[in-house]
């Protein structure tokens, strides 16, 4: 399969049986942006009970700090997210990637890779997962940032639910020789 590109679906008897744009489509990016921040605020509200509970500390302990460590770990995290996309995607195809950024995505993406389901859910959830140990291990290992690392954690979730939202719909699909393109912002299901 490695090496297989959007050209060879036509001539393999693939048809695209699903697109899924979230520039493009005003609805489905409503959607996404909405459920986005339905994480921000659910996951906001549980703040004031981690500090309580002694899970994370108060940014007030080190307000300067939390703001300066807090901002350049949103910036690194931007494109670290998309990287990790990346080489989970080289790990499935010789095609090259392309990075950006449209709209309010940042992207990796690929205008001809082609890659099977279970592919798919590596490649879109890999950052979701290798975010969410760094973020945990931080906490443990700096508690005196652990609210920065929280907020990060919030930004990583709800930065994620573009993923989250394709792969979930992708789980949903019946076709079992399903193959997945994905430029980036919009990305297609192809069955026989």
């Amino acid at each position: 399969m490695k090496g297989m590109n959007i050209k060879d679906l036509e001539k393999e008897g693939y048809k695209e049986i699903e697109k899924i744009d979230l520039v493009n489509n005003k609805k489905e990016a409503m959607l996404v942006n909405i459920l986005g921040f339905v994480i921000v605020v659910v996951m906001m509200v549980f703040i004031p009970l981690l500090i309580k509970a002694g899970f994370i500390r108060s940014y007030k302990d080190n307000l300067i700090l939390s703001l300066i460590v807090f901002s350049i770990s949103l910036i690194l995290y931007i494109p670290l997210h998309e990287i990790v996309h990346g080489v989970v995607l080289k790990c499935y195809t010789n095609e090259k990637l392309s990075f950006g950024w449209k709209f309010v995505y940042a992207y990796c993406g690929s205008k001809e890779a082609v890659v099977k389901r279970g592919e798919y859910y590596f490649v879109a959830l890999a950052p979701l997962v290798v975010f969410s140990f760094v973020f945990v291990l931080l906490m443990a290992l700096n508690p005196t940032l652990s609210f920065v690392w929280y907020l990060m954690e919030i930004m990583n979730v709800s930065g994620s639910i573009g993923d989250i939202y394709v792969s979930v719909k992708l789980c949903k699909k019946k076709e079992k020789d399903i193959l997945i393109t994905d430029n980036g912002t919009d990305m297609s299901f192809w069955s026989c």
